[in-house]
């Protein structure tokens, strides 16, 4: 009597085929472990990225939210599209610091990312810093007046720009970044009570 054929195993065919089939599995669950890695690391860039807008928004909105003019010869805001100088109050966080401050806004070593300085007017050598922006983005500023427009560039010691505009956008990127438009406002100082016609007194006035 003849052995039965279907129990040597299986054929060669068979093995093929199931290879194959197990080979799609594999690529499929590759490729969607992939993605899924993918997606989480934008996620966590999109997640960074809120975070460095949402402390320069905070940063910014409290210092031009009280420029302080001081009877020092020095303006209470000047930059141009790549630095930011503004006098203004302490944060609470510097409290330690002694009021008004100079806060400076510029790109780090690199020149890419934002940097900033908190800067006692009254002791130089009293000075916070801290990365606000990661050495990845590009920041620039622009200057508000209701006769020019927006300009790169202020050095007026009489006058405050009416607003500030903050651009940020990847290094290499060449499409639209985010865009932040800060109002200024001075407070007066008690310095400017004693000598009102100080030169940077005057653009509060």
């Amino acid at each position: 009597m003849k052995p039965n054929q279907h129990d040597s195993g299986f054929t060669v065919v068979e093995i093929l085929v199931a290879l194959s089939i197990v080979g799609l599995v594999a690529v499929t669950l590759i490729s969607t472990l992939d993605y899924g890695r993918s997606a989480l690391t934008a996620i966590q860039g999109d997640g960074h990225r809120l975070e460095q807008i949402a402390l320069l928004r905070r940063v910014l909105a409290e210092a031009l939210a009280q420029v302080t003019p001081s009877a020092a010869a020095q303006a209470p805001i000047s930059g141009n599209d790549q630095t930011l100088i503004v006098v203004t109050s302490a944060p609470k966080l510097l409290s330690f610091l002694n009021s008004p401050v100079r806060l400076t806004l510029g790109p780090g070593a690199g020149g890419d990312g934002l940097s900033a300085s908190w800067e006692a007017t009254s002791n130089a050598n009293s000075t916070v810093d801290h990365r606000i922006v990661a050495p990845d983005y590009r920041t620039r500023f622009s200057y508000l007046t209701a006769e020019t427009a927006w300009a790169h560039l202020w050095a007026d010691q009489l006058r405050i720009p009416s607003a500030i505009r903050v651009e940020l956008r990847r290094a290499q990127s060449i499409g639209k970044g985010v865009e932040l438009i800060f109002p200024v406002r001075a407070v007066a100082n008690s310095a400017c009570a004693v000598d009102p016609r100080a030169l940077p007194c005057r653009a509060i006035r």
